[in-house]
């Protein structure tokens, strides 16, 4: 198989294999079969920059994404910006307990988006070699969060 070494995380060719990939790895909350979705979507922001994502949990609003010059963030889409609010709050702090917990994972810049759709936090990508490892750690920290999250709270 084809590795996404040195790949170039601004096309959005790459974007779409590696969200491929971290969707055959991540167990999804879409319901099966659905042969018309299969979950990945992409774009491009007012800037013409690519961005693609993965909704592996419709229920919750929950998201992977990735733009071009910026980290892998997971995402919360939510219409009422309120309760979205709130929620995040959650999520975040879930997301960083596990992130501390995730052997070779760093905090990437999340920015300060906010709204219907809000960032929970972000993974740093590693340099041009090294995606195919990331991606299995990102799976590993996605179950290990998921977890977490469906704990009851503290």
């Amino acid at each position: 198989a084809e590795t996404l070494e040195a790949w170039n995380m601004a096309h959005a060719h790459v974007q779409w294999e590696f969200m491929l990939r971290l969707r055959d790895l991540i167990p999804s909350q879409l319901p099966k079969p659905d042969w018309t979705w299969n979950g990945v979507g992409k774009g491009q922001n007012r800037g013409g920059s690519a961005w693609t994502q993965y909704w592996f949990d419709l229920p919750a609003g929950l998201f992977w994404r990735i733009d071009a010059w910026k980290p892998l963030r997971l995402m919360r889409w939510d219409g009422d910006p309120r309760r979205n609010k709130e929620r995040v709050g959650q999520f975040r702090r879930h997301f960083l307990e596990t992130l501390n917990e995730s052997e070779g994972l760093k905090a990437g810049d999340s920015g300060t988006r906010s709204g219907r759709e809000m960032t929970i936090g972000a993974i740093a990508l590693p340099g041009p070699s090294g995606m195919d490892e990331f991606l299995d750690r990102v799976a590993l920290f996605h179950r290990r969060l998921l977890q977490r999250i469906a704990r009851p709270s503290d």
